[in-house]
């Protein structure tokens, strides 16, 4: 009887319901949580760089099966790239690191701050996560051994050694290069006037050959370019010519005038330290061809505007001459005269914005 009373409690109990411990039911909950969620990625993205929503999605879109497969190291490698001040801009210049093991882009990340001496920029991590797998070794081996060609190479451009591996980080050209051959392409134009600072400026031109750089040379000697340039070894031979068209009709505008400073100085009417003054309130305006600039110059003068209204708001002189006429004679439609030259500096958006006002402006006076 005792034997019978015992079983169908047994019985019974085995019928309740199981019951987890309470850790186990946290780790199932935990369980649930980490399934992958498209919307939550993106969101998540999206908060780590402050960025637009379809900014993030895009990016995620792009390497949708990685972030399905492993969302955890995908999101600790968006963070890592911020920490290093990469932005959702700089991040899609280099995103296929998203596709990268996790270990590979922290590796790299780590080797930036290393090489750099924890002075690092975004162009240059970019630079760096961009690298071949056998261009990235073979930088690394450079960093971390005393190598003669890093020796060499600092020599040669009078630079650091810290410097000369981020040269080879950003051109990766030279780790295949002879440094015998770098340094007769570096001599010949240094001979003809180009100063190393400006060849470390633009690294590329050194990827062709001396020849190509002689035949190139002999047509800037003839055009007398000065100063010369790198970029005038590298364009195309009708971007050649046409810069030197540029420099003909520039030269024809100054005549009498020896230079900028003396043709504004004289054209507005202003000593050489307000013009001095006038280029530092806006650099570009000291590059813009002095045919254009005149161009300008003529017509606001024929519109009213005297030279102190110029001198105010030098960019002016930085914008084309078709889109100060018709913006102009919008504002004439319209029976608005601008009182600064800044109102037709605005941007496009603004300048439109601009003329609604006006508009809205004339409708309740009318009314």
């Amino acid at each position: 009887m005792f034997r019978k009373r015992l079983w169908l409690s047994l019985t019974k109990v085995s019928e309740f319901p199981h019951i987890p411990h309470p850790l186990q039911a946290r780790s199932l909950k935990t369980t649930q949580w980490k399934k992958y969620d498209e919307s939550d990625v993106k969101n998540h993205v999206a908060n780590i760089f402050l960025c637009s929503q379809k900014e993030a999605n895009d990016l995620v879109d792009f390497a949708r099966s990685e972030f399905e497969n492993d969302r955890c190291g995908r999101i600790e490698i968006l963070r890592s790239l911020r920490k290093k001040g990469l932005n959702i801009k700089h991040v899609w210049t280099c995103k296929s690191v998203l596709k990268l093991p996790n270990d590979t882009v922290q590796q790299r990340l780590a080797f930036c701050s290393e090489a750099t001496l924890n002075n690092t920029s975004p162009p240059m991590v970019i630079s760096v996560l961009r690298l071949k797998d056998e261009d990235f070794n073979v930088v690394r081996r450079l960093v971390y051994t005393n190598s003669a060609k890093v020796r060499d190479f600092s020599e040669l451009f009078e630079c650091s050694k810290v410097e000369t591996c981020q040269y080879f980080i950003k051109h990766p050209f030279l780790l295949r290069s002879r440094i015998t051959t770098l340094k007769a392409k570096c001599d010949l134009l240094v001979e003809n006037g180009i100063p190393k600072e400006e060849i470390l400026k633009d690294l590329w031109v050194l990827t062709y050959t001396k020849k190509r750089l002689e035949e190139r040379l002999d047509d800037i000697n003839q055009m007398n370019f000065d100063p010369k340039k790198p970029w005038m070894l590298r364009c195309l031979p009708e971007v050649l010519l046409r810069a030197f068209q540029n420099k003909q009709e520039n030269e024809a505008a100054l005549d009498p005038y020896p230079n900028r400073v003396t043709y504004l100085t004289n054209r507005l009417g202003i000593s050489e330290d307000k013009v001095k003054t006038f280029a530092q309130k806006h650099p570009p305006v000291m590059r813009v061809q002095v045919s254009k600039m005149n161009e300008i110059i003529d017509y606001l003068m024929s519109e009213g505007y005297p030279a102190e209204k110029i001198v105010q708001t030098p960019r002016i002189l930085c914008h084309s001459l078709v889109t100060i006429q018709v913006r102009m004679e919008k504002l004439k439609q319209r029976n608005y005269v601008p009182q600064t030259l800044s109102t037709l500096c605005k941007s496009k958006r603004s300048f439109e914005e601009f003329i609604r006002k006006v508009e809205l402006y004339n409708e309740t006076v009318d009314d």
